[in-house]
């Protein structure tokens, strides 16, 4: 099944943004689809150009078939990585593992007005606008990947990763380490997302990478 003749069959039982779209695609075990989520917005606009789809004019994620981008809250950062970046991870966690512990790669963060404004940059026109609708129930303004109470059992692994222990005791996991290099205790309480921000160059230099603009 392609991807035209999957999002037509969702969208024949009940409409849906590009947003619940992807999410649904994504979570599917009959459907595979490797792509990215331009692909997505790209097929509704083909589908709506041939007349088989239409849009409403609500505050929804597509930049083409929508004037009105939203956004939680401007405040907000999230932590990136590009797909790459995240099976780097999976392997050296795999690779360099003795069981328990937890890899946290170092990363940059953005603040998700800043994303958006260089996403309209790209994909948005003279009438996009971004509004600014709120935080969901129970979201966070800043993403926590090592909080407070981890922050004492976490090391320096180098300079790209860092390894958390678990709290409780497994025999053999500090020995481990212990004998292949030395550890390290970070400094800080918190490894938050509001503590490395990039700009909106580094921004799009990371969605480049990332084949986020890619055609």
């Amino acid at each position: 099944m392609d991807l035209l003749t999957a999002i037509l069959g969702l969208l024949s039982w009940k409409p849906s943004s590009g947003y619940d779209l992807k999410r649904i695609i994504s979570d599917s075990d009959i459907f595979y689809w490797s792509g990215n989520n331009n692909q997505i917005y790209k097929s509704l606009l083909e589908l709506q150009k041939d007349g088989l789809v239409s849009h409403q004019g609500q505050l929804l994620e597509s930049l083409h078939a929508k004037k009105v981008y939203p956004i939680t809250e401007k405040g907000m950062t999230r932590y990136f990585l590009t797909l790459k970046q995240a099976i780097k991870l999976l392997f050296k966690a795999c690779e360099a593992s003795y069981g328990g512990e937890t890899f946290v790669m170092q990363m940059p963060a953005c603040r998700m007005i800043d994303l958006a404004e260089v996403i309209v940059k790209h994909f948005g026109n003279d009438e996009t606008k971004i509004a600014e609708i709120g935080k969901r129930v129970g979201e966070k303004t800043h993403e926590v990947l090592i909080s407070r109470y981890e922050s004492s059992n976490t090391f320096i692994f180098d300079e790209n990763y860092y390894v958390v222990f678990p709290m409780i005791q497994i025999d053999g996991l500090k020995e481990f380490y212990e004998s292949t290099q030395r550890l390290v205790p970070v400094s800080f309480e918190e490894y938050a997302s509001n503590q490395k921000i990039m700009n909106p160059q580094e921004i799009e230099n990371l969605l480049n990478q990332g084949g986020f603009f890619q055609s």
